[in-house]
């Protein structure tokens, strides 16, 4: 299995400027990429 590391910034951490509270997981594109189907840890 590959381990892809996800390392940036407010985009990553999937910040809502508005509220400041993070977007659901599933929003974010770490979540994202990880609900591709694709094994990825």
């Amino acid at each position: 299995m590959k381990t892809v590391l996800c390392y940036g910034d407010s985009n990553t951490y999937g910040y809502v400027p508005e509220t400041g509270m993070r977007y659901p997981r599933e929003v974010r594109y770490p979540g994202r990429a990880q609900n591709t189907g694709r094994e990825v840890e």
